[in-house]
């Protein structure tokens, strides 16, 4: 994993308009990396993250795994003086494949096959996605679920069983930038969604979380539960993501605030 550990390796990735930051903001993009993060948002709009895609056939980490990381992420993030949102966003919508079964509560969405001694097909639907984010509420400030695809009655679902348990809970909904255009198929799509009570839509394009509604916080931090993006944070270089940067991939993308 590459680490900030001096002044040589944050100038490689910070760009000359934004100098300085302080030594403690890299501390804090370091721990929430070496907590499992995804990618880590910081003020000005500037966003640190791992180059990685997010393809069809993404495997799911087992249950128990995924909640062990994000409370080492919860736990870091309250360890910082000015804690940042929490987001965490489940796979389990779409991903036909689970990395391990070695949790029960993964059991019942299997099916009997698996892929020659690698991963096992995972049927979880919405329903694994939901079971997922009640548990991910605990240590969340927003729990979204990822699709390829917009079924309002699905994402209906998953919002009242959320906020069931978790009145106040903010959601969000994720896709991948292949899919752009789902979320405005039609014109009242947008405005059914903020009713459900989903503040935050994003695509997931280029290893980066692209906000394609407010509100966006000053400061987040962003887990999931695909093993894809562990194996990044692991192996992959940290890239960041100026505001101007960010304003032309969501143009290119023809995302709408």
């Amino acid at each position: 994993m590459a680490r900030f550990t001096n002044e040589q390796e944050i100038d490689t990735v910070q760009p000359q308009e934004q100098r300085p930051f302080r030594e403690d903001t890299w501390r804090t993009v370091q721990q929430m990396t070496d907590a499992g993060a995804y990618a880590i948002g910081l003020p000005n709009d500037l966003q640190v993250t791992r180059h990685s895609s997010r393809a069809a056939g993404t495997v799911l980490v087992p249950f128990c795994k995924a909640v062990e990381r994000l409370q080492a992420i919860h736990h870091a993030a309250n360890e910082v003086s000015d804690p940042p949102t929490v987001i965490a966003c489940t796979h389990a919508r779409d991903t036909h494949y689970l990395a391990s079964k070695e949790d029960r509560r993964d059991q019942r969405y299997l099916s009997d096959d698996r892929l020659a001694e690698g991963p096992y097909v995972y049927c979880g639907g919405i329903e694994g996605a939901i079971q997922r984010g009640l548990e991910y509420a605990r240590y969340a400030d927003v729990i979204c679920y990822y699709s390829s695809r917009l079924n309002l009655d699905e994402a209906e679902q998953f919002a009242t069983a959320i906020r069931s348990s978790f009145p106040h809970k903010r959601l969000g909904l994720g896709f991948p930038w292949e899919k752009k255009g789902w979320h405005t198929e039609h014109p009242n799509h947008g405005k059914l969604l903020r009713r459900m009570g989903y503040e935050y839509r994003f695509v997931m394009h280029r290893g980066s979380i692209l906000f394609s509604s407010s509100p966006q916080p000053s400061s987040w931090v962003f887990f999931d539960d695909a093993t894809e993006a562990e194996h990044h944070l692991n192996d992959a270089l940290a890239s960041l993501l100026t505001p101007l940067e960010q304003r032309r991939q969501m143009e290119s993308l023809h995302l709408s605030a």
